[in-house]
This record gives C-alpha cells, structure tokens and sequence, in this order.
C-alpha cells in the first residue's frame, strides 16, 4: 500500500495525533493510504481535513520515501511530505512527550515520543535529531530526499 504522510514541524516539535486501533495506540504522523486513482495531492487535502480539521500547505515533493514491511496490515511505502500549518500554530496546544493522549486529539510534541504509534517507531529519523543513541534503531528502510532528515538506515 502507499500512503502520504504530513510532517508538520515547528519550533523543534511535531504535530502529532493520538491513534487507537486493533494495531495499536500513541501518537502518529498524520497519514493516510492512496485510493486507487486518486492523486497524493488529493489524499494530503483529505487527510489533513480529516485528522487536524484544518488545511495545510505541502511541499510540491515528498521529503522522505519510508518502507515498513512488518506492520501487522501489510507492505506500506511512504511518501513523507513537509506541511505548514493554515492555521496558527496555536490552535494546536502542547503537551509532554511522556504524556498518552486522548482518540483524535492532535497537540505538539517535542522530540520522539514516549508513547509512539508501533509502526511508526520508522519515523525517528524524522522527529529527533541522530545522536549516538538513535542512530541504530533498526529501520526497514528510509530513502532521504531532504538534507534535514538524518539519512538512511538498513535493518539486518
């Protein structure tokens, strides 16, 4: 399956969503798969309004390619894209990184969070900073579009 992801980022934290599901629950990288013959524009505009009720801005590209194989629901890839908000930043208040949350609630977070959605622990790379301690944390795969991002990462 291929679905689009919205990384919404400022300030040194990330727009995230508290997701529960028969696959699991913490906070997630708004997201949603590709219909068939739908365009990724189209699927950014519907998740957008669909998960944070607000419209964004994204990049003309995607920043990030990540594969996941051993989700539970499949083969995902997933083309990441960089979004600003339409909205003041406000409108989405802050919580602690350590904190679980609520079903559908959006809030900013600050680094990896202690509660991630399991199959997206693959977006590491893309909410903390590499130091020694993350830069082996056993991806499938990441493909790097953007210099910001951290790199690639092979699983064994």
């Amino acid at each position: 399956m291929i679905n689009v992801d919205l990384l919404i980022q400022q300030d040194g934290k990330t727009l995230m969503i508290w997701r529960e599901d028969p696959w699991g629950e913490g906070w997630h990288v708004p997201g949603g798969i590709i219909r068939y013959g739908e365009a990724a524009e189209r699927r950014l505009a519907k998740v957008s309004e669909a998960e944070l009720g607000v419209p964004v801005n994204p990049a003309a590209a995607p920043c990030a390619l990540l594969q996941l194989h051993n989700s539970g629901r499949g083969h995902f890839i997933s083309l990441v894209y960089r979004c600003e908000l339409n909205v003041d930043s406000a409108h989405f208040a802050a919580i602690s990184s350590s904190a679980r949350g609520m079903s559908g609630q959006a809030r900013w977070l600050k680094g990896m969070p202690e509660f991630i959605y399991p199959a997206h622990d693959i977006y590491r790379p893309l909410i903390e900073p590499a130091n020694e301690e993350t830069s082996s944390f056993g991806l499938n795969s990441v493909l790097v579009f953007s210099d910001k991002i951290v790199g690639y990462e092979n699983a064994a």
